[in-house]
C-alpha cells in the first residue's frame, strides 16, 4: 500500500513539473519563440533578354584613294594622318598636256558656235538650206562633246576626297610617275564607326531595328559605348546557320578604330515583368 502512495506522488511531481515548463501553473515557465518571416513588396520591373558575343568595329565609309589616270605626281598637300573636307585636294597629277587638250577643245567649241550662230541667221533669213543648219548644229554639239571629255580628263588630275574624313599615310611620293588604279592613301570616316556581328538564327525572331547594343573593347574596357541595330541580313549562312546584323555607334571622340574586336550585347526583347 505505501509503495502504491508513493509512485503515486512520484508521477504527480514529475506531471506538476513538465506542466511548468509548457507554461502553466504558477512560477513562470518555458515559451517557444514566433518563428521569423520575412515579407517584401511586389514591384513591377523592366527585364531583358541580351545575347553576348563578339564582332569587328568597321568604318562607315572607307576608301583607297586612287588614281584615275597615268601621269608624275606634281605635289601631295594633305597632312599625313590628319582630317580633310570632302573635295579637298590629295595628290595632283602633271595636267599641263590634259590642260592644253582642254584649252583646244574649248576654242574648237567657240568657232564652231560662231559657224553655228552665222549659219542660223543666213536660214533665218530663207538665205541657206536646212542642210547646212543641221552640220552647223550637229558640229557645235561634237565640239561641246569634246570640251566635256576635255575637262573631264583635265579634272582627273587632280585626286581629290570624296568625302570628310580621316587619310591616313601617303603611298607615293612627289615626282613619282603613277598608272591608273595606283593607291594613293586611304580615308575613312570615323565619327560614326559600324560593328558587325552575327547572332544564332534562333534569335532571329526576337531581332528588330533599333534594338539596343552595348558595345565594349579590350582596348578601352572601362568605356561603354550604346548603339543600335541598322541592318539584319536578309539571309542566314547556311553553313553557320547564323544572321548577320549591323549596328551603328558614335565615336566623336575618336578613340575607336576600324579593325577592332567588340564585346557586344545585344538586347534581343525587354517588357515588364512582376
Amino acid at each position: 500500500m505505501k509503495s502504491t502512495q508513493f509512485l503515486a506522488a512520484g508521477a504527480a511531481v514529475v506531471a506538476f513539473s513538465f506542466a511548468g515548463c509548457m507554461g502553466g501553473g504558477w512560477g513562470g515557465g518555458f515559451s517557444m519563440p514566433p518563428t521569423p518571416v520575412e515579407t517584401t513588396t511586389a514591384k513591377v520591373q523592366a527585364v531583358e533578354d541580351r545575347f553576348e558575343t563578339i564582332g569587328s568595329i568597321e568604318a562607315d565609309e572607307a576608301v583607297t584613294v586612287v588614281a584615275e589616270m597615268g601621269g608624275t605626281i606634281t605635289r601631295i598637300p594633305y597632312g599625313e594622318g590628319g582630317s580633310v573636307g570632302k573635295g579637298e585636294l590629295l595628290a595632283q597629277i602633271d595636267d599641263r598636256e590634259f590642260k592644253a587638250a582642254l584649252d583646244r577643245a574649248i576654242a574648237l567649241r567657240d568657232q564652231a558656235q560662231t559657224s553655228f550662230d552665222r549659219v542660223k541667221t543666213i536660214v533665218e533669213q530663207n538665205a541657206g538650206s536646212q542642210q547646212a543648219f543641221d552640220d552647223a548644229q550637229a558640229a557645235l554639239r561634237v565640239a561641246e562633246a569634246n570640251v566635256a571629255f576635255a575637262k573631264a580628263q583635265h579634272d582627273k588630275t587632280r585626286i581629290t576626297a570624296p568625302f570628310a574624313g580621316t587619310v591616313g599615310a601617303r603611298k607615293v611620293s612627289p615626282g613619282e610617275f603613277v598608272q591608273p588604279g595606283t593607291p594613293i592613301t586611304e580615308l575613312a570616316r570615323l565619327e560614326q564607326l559600324r560593328v558587325a556581328f552575327s547572332v544564332p538564327e534562333r534569335y532571329l525572331a526576337d531581332l528588330y531595328i533599333n534594338a539596343p547594343v552595348r558595345i565594349m573593347t579590350t582596348a578601352f574596357p572601362d568605356m561603354e559605348i550604346m548603339g543600335a541595330v541598322m541592318v539584319v541580313e536578309p539571309q542566314v549562312d547556311m553553313r553557320t546557320r547564323n544572321v548577320g546584323i549591323v549596328a551603328r555607334i558614335d565615336n566623336a571622340e575618336g578613340k575607336l578604330r576600324p579593325g577592332m574586336s567588340a564585346n557586344i550585347a545585344v538586347t534581343l526583347r525587354s517588357g515588364l515583368r512582376r
